[in-house]
């Protein structure tokens, strides 16, 4: 059976009923989401990074236990990536939702196993933008500072930097099939991981480009303000209309990363609706019954 694709309109006006009335609650939820996959993995990195200096000093490096810390902070914000996506779905089906629902992945045990397995696809993308880059990142910053007499701090700061491109690269390609995962497994969360996965995987590669292109479509003009008040932030002096400024494009980097999240509930809903395979009631999203 072929699927008929949502419409990008019709999904836009379910986004912006969504949050019409709630919209400052929603970004300081997800802003307090952020933070709190911040705070998650700088509480394991601090000790990771301090082998370093346990090296200077004599200490041997326990690379097992590094590694372990690195993939259990991965597996927490894997598990608070679901809390926002349910969060988010409660808000657009309900129009309403609690900032509480951002901690209900720790409850359910499926949710752990898909972080497991989420974890460990960044970590393979990981190791596959260090072999891939490993000698050609060097190359790519040379390349770049040709003719320069940048120092050699610089071209390793910029090699990272690189790295950490092809690294999000990696992740967003290998992840991005099972983009509907937890919204599976939302809906029933004794849904079995690897039929989550695999529903995700057969919604997904019919309209791979569909999906992107809505999410493009829902934030192009917040790339554009943020864009604009980050040049700006480049020819302003610190004061306060530097600071305002900075605050826009804060707020329109919460708003990329609100609708980029809210996009999974919302294309997700809507496919099923315009397929028929989701009853809406009078309850449910408006938008959502005019699909």
């Amino acid at each position: 059976m072929r699927l008929l694709n949502p419409k990008y309109i019709k999904m836009y006006e379910v986004l912006k009923k969504s949050f019409e009335k709630n919209l400052p609650k929603v970004l300081l939820t997800v802003f307090l989401c952020l933070i709190l996959k911040t705070v998650s993995v700088l509480f394991v990195s601090t000790p990771a990074s301090s082998y370093r200096n346990f090296m200077s000093e004599g200490f041997s490096v326990n690379l097992v236990t590094s590694t372990a810390l690195f993939l259990f902070s991965l597996v927490i914000v894997n598990i608070f990536d679901f809390g926002l996506v349910h969060y988010l779905t409660e808000a657009v089906i309900k129009r309403d939702s609690s900032a509480r629902g951002i901690f209900k992945g720790f409850a359910v045990p499926s949710v752990w196993a898909g972080a497991v397995l989420f974890s460990i696809i960044e970590a393979l993308s990981f190791v596959l933008a260090l072999l891939v880059l490993s000698s050609s990142a060097e190359d790519i910053v040379f390349f770049i500072f040709r003719g320069s007499n940048a120092a050699p701090e610089m071209l390793a700061f910029f090699k990272s930097i690189v790295i950490s491109f092809a690294y999000i690269a990696f992740s967003v390609l290998l992840k991005v099939p099972f983009v509907f995962a937890w919204n599976i497994i939302n809906e029933n969360n004794r849904e079995k991981l690897f039929h989550a996965f695999l529903k995700s995987l057969k919604l997904f590669f019919p309209r791979m480009f569909h999906f992107i292109g809505f999410a493009i479509y829902i934030n192009y003009k917040n790339f554009i303000l943020y864009a604009a008040f980050f040049t700006a932030e480049i020819f302003l002096e610190s004061g306060i209309l530097g600071f305002v400024i900075s605050f826009a494009a804060f707020v329109q980097l919460l708003m990329i990363t609100l609708k980029s999240y809210a996009s999974r509930p919302v294309y997700y809903y809507s496919l099923l609706s315009v397929n028929g395979l989701v009853k809406v009631n009078e309850t449910q999203n408006d938008g959502e019954e005019q699909e």
